[in-house]
């Protein structure tokens, strides 16, 4: 009794003098509310405010999912597989007759009856094996094959030259008073007995020097190279490039000296003016120091009168030269057990065919194409191999087809540049028609970036070829930029990961534009992207429209549709900042998230005016309920631009969105209103006047009640009206509305106590208790809504605090609310 007591006085201590809100309501009309048509009388049901609060505070719970800025690790929710990028067959190389193809098969039969050199760990040795992997690529029937075989068998053999590059030495012998020497090499080709050989006439099928000259005798011209000399370093660089015929790719050598030069002209010289000479008579003077390291086991001892001091040596069987060439370094070797040297020699080795007698030779096909269409043979079937839809195939191909272009490679003397350019042009198209990894992909890209840098050029056919497949790619990745959302959704770490590498991959191919004397690209490749986002931003929306608003639909049924496609746009945004806007800026340097926010928000602003303008004139209150969500999410899309640090709203074609949704507004607020009353009404109805549990000391319906108004609260909050002067409009008939519905509840709860049946002597303490205490919490709550209210009046340093008609609103409710209590005290009283 005595909590009774204590609120009995704590209300009857706040009785006022001032007009009280009841009295001053009845006396003003609130004009605020005049410009818009009451609802109609049966328009919503009394039953209906349970659904109407529940679905605002759906719309509540949307708006507290867009605070603040998203985080990728919010938005990629999904790890399964990336959507299946399309794919065309024509969009390939171009498919070959039947004669082409046996012509290309003949071509591969011949490099591997015809292969010389060693192979490496990784590569095939077993001749059968690879003739049988090649039956199997072509589909050749056993017999077609024999055929195949015999033609090939038939051919004259391909002449061998060996590529030697003589790139430095290091740590040599000091043979100068200076402490220093002044190297050069000299090189030739070997037969076995050790006699350097002679150039003499063709064999029928090969193109080599004559054998034959004595031990020791006369050193052919073409045998002999010489490198430039590298004054006083123990440590020359000549980066010089030599070619040499082989006869004999099993049993020739390949001979190398290096030699201190003491006098202005010797050996280099007599070897340079050597070379200049056709005929062999009258050459023998100038071969005697030239001799002197060639002779096998060596004739010249330590005594002998040299012009130049010998620094070492090497002598490299042609045929241990690996298949795929080597770049490796070499330790010096002594001419005789007398000699001492020291140090290491760098050379590059590559082992080629200058005359191949094949058909696609005879007809002027060069290798670099026969390569490209053997690559592309083989990476159809490797790929067939795989899974049915695998698109994370990275390349992997089979020894057999590893060795097979290994060794086609070496023969047709392809560069590592070419390389690199044809197995990036075979692979990003073969990817046109079957998906591959966009990271073996890039792996190309910079692999052949890797060499563009490090050599000079490429003839103009084939850079040529590499701008054509350059042009098709990045065609090919436009088209995929220009449904972003279908091949790359935001919330698809694999998908994302796949556009990320996309975009390296674009990026990689702007790097190669300066370098092309013919430019693969009209105009800048990022322009070319950023055209091709818009123009997929714009059918993108064009599609949602057409499938949620169209336009040939009345007003009233096109407007959920459109709210749909407003919420769509800002989970997309959401999309763009967090996930694609970082991509597209760190890698090709493009401001996606400003470009598609202009272009989105302009497009759905547009639709906002033209259908506002439509439902105006005919508002309903089912127009008004959309209307009102419609705006929430335009003005979520506007908030969204506002919170991003540099970004100002009032350029958006958004910024006065709010003006043709005045009305609509208004009479929602008035929905509202009524439906407040009919939810309150519900929840006093079912109420039992009693706590609602242990902890507590007010009723259920007073709990409704005070999360009624708690929504009213956030929902003002969510609405934010932008225009100061109509936001206290707005906020003044909403004040006036909340104030309406406390005083009404408390009426219904008075109703309430009257119909409650009690027996003669019948103790009236708790349902006085649980009364006075609903009224407190919902004064409380009511005075917490009035404040969450608030409107800026637009006088500076004023933020904080309330406007006077909300002051004025709170104090004459205080003053409803406390002769309330004392009625409801003195009703149960008296009772």
């Amino acid at each position: 009794m005595s909590t009774l007591l204590e609120i009995k006085s704590s209300v009857l201590r706040q009785v006022q003098v001032r007009q009280s809100f009841r009295r001053r309501t009845e006396e003003e009309p609130a004009s605020s509310s005049t410009e818009v048509q009451e609802p109609a009388a049966g328009a919503w049901k009394p039953g209906d405010g349970v659904e109407f609060f529940a679905q605002m505070r759906l719309i509540l719970k949307k708006g507290e999912s867009r605070q603040g800025l998203p985080c990728p690790e919010v938005l990629l929710r999904s790890s399964s597989p990336a959507p299946t990028e399309p794919v065309n067959p024509s969009r390939g190389l171009r498919a070959l007759t039947q004669e082409e193809v046996e012509m290309l098969y003949e071509e591969a039969l011949y490099t591997v009856l015809y292969r010389a050199g060693t192979m490496g760990p990784d590569q095939v040795d077993d001749q059968e094996a690879l003739l049988s992997y090649l039956q199997q690529v072509f589909g050749t029937s056993p017999e077609e094959h024999a055929e195949a075989m015999e033609r090939v068998k038939k051919a004259k053999a391909p002449t061998y030259a060996l590529k030697v590059s003589v790139m430095r030495a290091k740590n040599l012998l000091a043979k100068d008073p200076n402490g220093f020497s002044d190297p050069y090499c000299m090189l030739g080709i070997l037969p076995a007995s050790g006699t350097l050989r002679e150039p003499g006439p063709h064999k029928e099928q090969r193109f080599s020097f004559r054998k034959g000259s004595k031990r020791g005798g006369p050193l052919p011209a073409k045998c002999i190279q010489v490198t430039e000399v590298k004054s006083s370093t123990l440590n020359p660089v000549w980066k010089e490039h030599f070619l040499f015929e082989i006869e004999d790719v099993s049993t020739d050598q390949l001979h190398l000296d290096i030699w201190d030069h003491d006098d202005d002209v010797s050996l280099v010289e007599a070897c340079r003016k050597l070379n200049e000479v056709i005929g062999l008579k009258g050459m023998s003077r100038y071969f005697k120091q030239i001799v002197k390291s060639a002779r096998a086991n060596g004739t010249s001892g330590p005594t002998e009168d040299h012009t130049d001091d010998f620094l070492g040596c090497l002598n490299i069987p042609i045929r241990e030269v690996p298949v795929a060439g080597e770049d490796r370094w070499f330790k010096l070797e002594p001419r005789s057990s007398a000699s001492r040297v020291q140090g290491d020699c760098q050379l590059v080795l590559k082992l080629i065919t200058t005359q191949r007698d094949t058909s696609m030779s005879q007809r002027g096909r060069s290798g670099f194409l026969s390569y490209l269409l053997l690559l592309s043979r083989l990476l159809q079937f490797e790929h067939r191999a795989e899974e049915p839809n695998s698109s994370s195939w990275r390349g992997e191909l089979s020894g057999p087809a590893v060795t097979v272009l290994c060794l086609h490679g070496a023969q047709s003397n392809l560069s590592a540049l070419q390389l690199a350019v044809l197995h990036w042009q075979v692979s990003s198209r073969h990817h046109q028609t079957r998906t591959l990894d966009y990271g073996y992909l890039l792996g190309l890209l910079e692999d052949m970036q890797a060499h563009w840098e490090e050599a000079a050029s490429l003839p103009q056919e084939q850079e040529e070829g590499l701008a054509d497949s350059f042009s098709a790619f990045s065609e090919f990745g436009l088209r995929l930029l220009r449904q972003l959302r279908d091949y790359f959704p935001a919330t698809n770490s694999t998908a994302v990961y796949r556009l990320e590498l996309l975009l390296k991959c674009l990026g990689k191919l702007q790097l190669f534009q300066p370098s092309f004397e013919i430019c693969p690209f009209e105009t800048e490749l990022n322009m070319d992207i950023a055209a091709a986002l818009k123009r997929g931003n714009r059918e993108w929306f064009d599609k949602l429209l057409n499938s949620q608003s169209p336009r040939e639909q009345p007003g009233p049924q096109r407007l959920a549709g459109l709210v749909k496609l407003a919420d769509t746009i800002y989970e997309d945004l959401q999309s763009c900042y967090g996930i694609y806007a970082s991509l597209f800026h760190s890698i090709i340097k493009i401001d996606f998230f400003t470009l598609t926010f202009r272009q989105l928000e302009r497009l759905v602003a547009e639709e906002a005016w033209v259908l506002t303008e439509e439902l105006s004139p005919k508002m309903t209150l089912e127009v008004a309920s959309g209307l009102f969500e419609l705006y929430l999410t335009l003005a979520d899309i506007q908030h969204f631009w506002s919170s991003i640090p540099g970004r100002d709203s009032r350029s958006l074609a958004l910024a006065g969105i709010h003006a043709p949704f005045l009305p609509a507004v208004k009479l929602w607020l008035q929905v509202l209103r009524d439906q407040a009353k009919w939810r309150l009404q519900g929840a006093v109805d079912v109420d039992t006047l009693e706590p609602m549990d242990s902890s507590s000391k007010h009723s259920s319906s007073a709990a409704t009640a005070s999360l009624c108004f708690s929504h009213i609260q956030e929902l003002w909050a969510r609405l934010a009206w932008p225009d100061s002067a109509q936001a206290q409009g707005l906020g003044t008939q909403l004040s006036q509305d909340l104030c309406e519905a406390t005083l009404f509840y408390t009426e219904l709860l008075r109703k309430k106590v009257d119909t409650q049946p009690g027996a003669a002597g019948e103790a009236v303490s708790e349902p006085l208790c649980v009364v006075l205490n609903d009224v407190e919490l919902l004064r409380k709550a009511a005075g917490q809504a009035l404040r969450g209210l608030a409107w800026p009046e637009g006088a500076p340093g004023l933020e904080g605090v309330l406007p006077r008609p909300l002051l004025s609103c709170m104090q004459a409710l205080d003053e409803d609310l406390q002769r309330e209590a004392r009625t409801v005290t003195a009703h149960l009283t008296s009772k």
